[in-house]
């Protein structure tokens, strides 16, 4: 499944390691269930960024 927030310019994971080069460390203690988790959020909020402008791709 392609990632799709790519298709707003770039990554999530990307934007956090070019903003905050230290979370790198902050990732180490971050647990499956917190990651999957905060997955299914960002799935939801892509869905709904979609809804209001699906012509926008920034």
């Amino acid at each position: 499944m392609k990632n799709r927030l790519s298709a707003y310019g770039c990554t999530f994971m990307n934007r956090i390691f070019y903003q905050f080069p230290s979370s790198f460390f902050l990732f180490s203690f971050v647990s499956l269930t917190e990651i999957q988790n905060a997955r299914g959020i960002m799935d939801v909020l892509v869905e709904m960024l979609n809804a209001l402008e699906p012509g926008n791709k920034e």
